[in-house]
């Protein structure tokens, strides 16, 4: 497995990406996008990026997606290209960690953006979920699978994984890591989010 984290505006300003790779870090995803802040854009985004690629770390992005925001699947995601456009090296990622609709709207809701991300990236996207989120919200068709799944799942050895999914892409295993290690200004968060990759390092770089 390969080693990486995962960041916003939550964990500082100032992040030392020379030091999360000195860690053992060797892929890092970035929020970009989000409706709810900053007209829709993360605070610390643009410096995210300019200093993870300086620290020659693999980078992704992430949009979180908000099902029942009056922004619907057209404006998020030409927000989320308009701001990363193909600056990343990894798969753009979709946060799916919020409910609000009946199953079978936010599944098709969800589906839209999955379809609509893909045709913007000419990627396909990866999905960042929890089981809880995922068990409680959508509904059990069997398309799922063809998206990578980053599921969370903290305090044990091997993720639990939603169905029908059969296997996990990557791996939200803490929230908790130790942030000063992995270059976090201490006085603007103590922690910072961990992840595995479940292969290679020429198998994430070939997502």
């Amino acid at each position: 497995m390969i080693n990486g984290c995962d960041v916003s505006h939550f964990h500082g300003k100032q992040i030392d990406f020379n030091k999360m790779k000195a860690a053992g870090a060797q892929f890092v995803y970035i929020k970009a996008t989000d409706f709810d802040v900053n007209n829709g854009v993360d605070d610390c985004f643009y410096q995210n990026m300019v200093k993870a690629k300086t620290a020659g770390l693999l980078f992704g992005v992430y949009h979180r997606w908000r099902p029942d925001s009056k922004y619907g699947v057209s404006e998020q995601i030409a927000l989320f290209y308009s701001i990363v456009g193909d600056l990343f090296d990894l798969p753009p990622a979709l946060e799916v960690n919020e409910g609000g609709n009946p199953r079978v709207l936010w599944t098709t809701r969800l589906y839209a953006m999955l379809n609509t991300a893909e045709k913007y990236f000419q990627r396909r996207p990866i999905i960042f979920t929890s089981l809880s989120i995922w068990k409680t919200h959508a509904n059990n068709y069997d398309w799922p699978p063809k998206y990578p799944l980053w599921i969370t799942h903290y305090k044990v050895d091997t993720p639990k994984i939603p169905l029908p999914w059969e296997k996990w892409t990557i791996w939200q295993y803490s929230n908790k890591g130790n942030g000063e290690q992995y270059g976090i200004n201490k006085y603007e968060s103590q922690t910072v989010n961990l992840d595995y990759f479940n292969g290679t390092l020429a198998e994430l770089k070939a997502l």
